[in-house]
């Protein structure tokens, strides 16, 4: 049986924001638009940036970044990235969007509120395809499993 609910009630299924039910069907439609012709395409990574109300969307098998607007509901870019996109970073301060790959390639893109641009890509290590974003140094890590024949931790800076 369903009841009907108060708006303080309704307020509650928010975060940051944003409908806990938008949210949902991100993670939920983040399958359903990767595509490729009529194949479907997993994704990969999700984040969702409640700021900016943007979900940004990893295709492996593609190797597309989709941006869902979070408000529009619906899919505002489609970039490519570099083979196989497997963790997606964001620095909030710049502004700037990470995307790791498992072929070793690191793509950025400057998020505005009005448009996701890439700003650079490139090789930065075999299976460099984890990172994080330290939002006060601006730091970029990407762990190496195999640099010259040992473990390393690559340290970038934008």
């Amino acid at each position: 049986m369903f009841t009907r609910r108060t708006p303080r009630q309704q307020q509650s299924l928010r975060y940051h924001g944003l409908s806990v039910w938008v949210l949902l069907l991100a993670m939920l439609l983040g399958p359903a638009l990767c595509l490729s012709g009529t194949t479907a395409m997993p994704s990969r990574a999700l984040l969702i940036v409640p700021k900016s109300r943007l979900a940004f969307i990893a295709c492996e098998g593609n190797d597309r970044l989709l941006v869902l607007d979070l408000e529009a509901k619906r899919i505002v870019a489609n970039l490519g990235v570099g083979g196989e996109p497997d963790v997606l970073g964001y620095d909030e301060n710049l502004g700037q969007l990470y995307v790791a790959s498992e072929s070793g390639v690191l793509s950025v893109f400057k998020v505005t509120a009005t448009d996701v641009t890439k700003v650079a890509e490139g090789f930065v290590g075999a299976n460099a395809h984890s990172l994080a974003v330290d939002p006060a140094s601006h730091e970029i890590y990407l762990p190496l499993k195999n640099a010259d024949h040992r473990p390393a931790m690559r340290v970038m800076r934008p």
